[in-house]
């Protein structure tokens, strides 16, 4: 079982509150009493707001592996990225700042104001990204989960194909009949692997429900093992084949219209 991350959290909530005490210390000592007006105290505080900002992310970073949706490596890269420059321009902001004179208004409002937009792009910026990949991640995770139900027939249908070659090796005259019937069935197992779940957001309206065509894609697939299973013996084997594949063409147009409706 894998451990929960109780103390590695509680080690970063350490690790923050010794980086703030640093950062505070080391401005104090850097900057003498004289010069410590209303912008050494502002440039300290977003300092440490900025340190409590990437611990709270590295912390995010860290318990998103116990959840069910998060991000793609892609995303948390460039988040990581858009934090680390954001805490760049913070230092920076500080260094400059912090050592003004507290009558230097215009000085410091002008720094203020630069540094305000260039953090609010940053994290704006963050936030879109993440909730954007956040949704995409949902969406294809919904796909997957109403998709699941077809795919785990794959192995039947690998199965059915292993059949039908055992009788063609019994039924020298059907070869070509049993191959090409094969090639029908593993078309069909790669329709049935990526099948796509109905679209996300959407109604389940009555005329866009496609339950009832899973329903009865199933069906027939359970049909199609059956009537394979029933192939052994050499009597009527190019009647049985043709059942097959007339079953093989059914599932086909269930899957047409499956997605037709997935497009309405």
């Amino acid at each position: 079982m894998q451990n929960k991350p109780i103390g590695y959290i509680v080690w970063l909530a350490v690790m923050c509150l010794v980086a703030v005490s640093i950062t505070v210390a080391l401005f104090l000592v850097l900057v003498p009493l004289a010069s410590r007006g209303y912008p050494f105290y502002f440039a300290i505080s977003v300092l440490c707001a900025a340190e409590l900002v990437c611990f709270a992310w590295l912390v995010n970073y860290r318990l998103s592996t116990f959840y069910e949706i998060r991000i793609s490596g892609a995303t948390q890269i460039t988040i990581h990225v858009l934090i680390g420059v954001y805490f760049m321009v913070t230092v920076i902001f500080a260094l400059v700042l912090a050592p003004s004179p507290s009558e230097s208004k215009g000085v410091f409002n002008a720094v203020t104001l630069v540094y305000a937009a260039s953090v609010f792009a940053l994290l704006l910026a963050a936030s879109m990204l993440y909730a954007k990949d956040i949704g995409l991640v949902a969406e294809r995770a919904e796909i997957q989960a109403q998709s699941r139900p077809l795919r785990l027939l794959e192995v039947d249908v690998e199965q059915i194909c292993m059949t039908l070659r055992d009788s063609a090796r019994k039924n020298s005259g059907e070869v070509a009949a049993v191959e090409r019937v094969v090639k029908k069935i593993e078309g069909l197992r790669t329709s049935l692997q990526y099948a796509p779940g109905k679209k996300p957001g959407t109604l389940e309206e009555d005329e866009r429900n496609i339950e009832a065509i899973n329903n009865k894609i199933s069906s027939r697939l359970e049909a199609l093992t059956q009537s394979i299973a029933d192939m052994s013996g050499p009597e009527g084997f190019a009647r049985k084949l043709g059942a097959v594949d007339s079953t093989v063409n059914e599932i086909e147009m269930l899957l047409k219209q499956r997605q037709q409706r997935l497009l309405v």
